[in-house]
């Protein structure tokens, strides 16, 4: 039998949470609001804070975020890629052929996790090559994971992109389930790191 007390959100306490654990979860309302506190984080730690501002979004749920977003003037332009929709992979944004498919003075927001992140971490540290994403590309999931994102995305009726596996984070997968924070300190770490190898002179590898 559920312990209705366990299931009130953790935000507004109302007894209509998402989850039911022992901290407590949120509510719809509150949870996209959580959500949605951290994407417009992450877009404003990304650009610059004033000029103007053209956007190239690669996939619904990013494209849904931004046109709702309180954010100052900017250009908005969607570009389908179906290997971004159908077969993410964090390798996606390295390669030429995909780099090579944008001109101009612009963002290009990704559909990039907190997953992401970590395994990006992870491979760098392996293969001791920096993978770092060009100051135009936006990771604008990076502080949100992928169970939070597919959330997100089912409560506003928009498809989520489908990843490919991780292989780096297969290892931690079970100990992630358990322990969430886990998997955002590796994000964090990363954030960290990873300039420390670029800046190492190591090169990006060519995917």
């Amino acid at each position: 039998m559920v312990n209705l007390k366990m299931a009130e959100c953790r935000k507004c306490r109302s007894r209509n949470a998402l989850t039911e654990t022992a901290g407590g979860g949120f509510c719809s309302k509150c949870f996209k609001e959580v959500i949605e506190l951290r994407l417009k984080s992450s877009l404003k730690k990304a650009v610059p804070k004033k000029g103007e501002l053209s956007f190239i979004v690669l996939d619904s749920l990013s494209e849904n975020f931004l046109k709702r977003v309180k954010f100052r003037p900017f250009k908005l332009e969607f570009h389908n890629f179906p290997d971004v929709t159908n077969r993410w992979s964090w390798r996606i944004p390295f390669s030429p052929e995909f780099a090579s498919g944008f001109s101009g003075d612009y963002y290009v927001v990704l559909p990039w996790t907190a997953e992401d992140s970590a395994e990006v971490l992870l491979e760098s540290l392996s293969s001791q090559k920096a993978f770092r994403l060009p100051s135009s590309f936006i990771a604008l999931w990076k502080d949100v994971s992928e169970e939070e994102a597919a959330l997100y995305a089912s409560l506003l009726g928009i498809p989520w992109r489908k990843a490919l596996p991780r292989r780096n984070l297969s290892f931690w997968k079970p100990l992630m389930e358990n322990d969430s924070s886990l998997l955002f300190g590796f994000q964090k770490s990363a954030e960290e790191l990873i300039p420390l190898i670029h800046d190492l002179s190591v090169k990006p590898d060519e995917v």
